[in-house]
């Protein structure tokens, strides 16, 4: 895997999850899993969101930040990434918990 795909990912996944916790007062946490298993990466990531949140910002590549046209880049930049390495992203949340599941095939195909 290419080493700038493995670091913008993680940093775009990181990001997110520090941003997130920052709307917060209280309860900010975040964890990280990662494990290769049979020539797969899986990332798992999980932050407190508060229960307004509206996965579909998410899902739909969008931005809750004012500044619209240099925000809302990273989980489209997460799904390039994934797609370039036969993966998936998966967003979803549980118990006022952002879980984002990320699978990578760690060779990378031709696009």
């Amino acid at each position: 895997m290419d080493s700038m795909d493995v670091c913008s990912l993680f940093y775009n996944l990181v990001l997110n999850s520090i941003e997130a916790n920052y709307k917060l007062s209280n309860n900010r946490f975040i964890k990280l899993y990662v494990a290769n298993i049979k020539r797969n990466l899986l990332i798992k990531i999980i932050n407190p969101v508060d229960k307004y949140f509206d996965i579909n910002i998410i899902k739909e590549n969008k931005t809750t930040k004012e500044d619209k046209e240099n925000h809302g880049l990273g989980t489209q930049i997460i799904n390039d990434i994934a797609y370039k390495y036969n993966g998936n992203v998966k967003y979803e949340i549980v118990d006022n918990q952002f879980i984002a599941n990320v699978m990578l095939e760690c060779v990378k195909t031709t696009v």
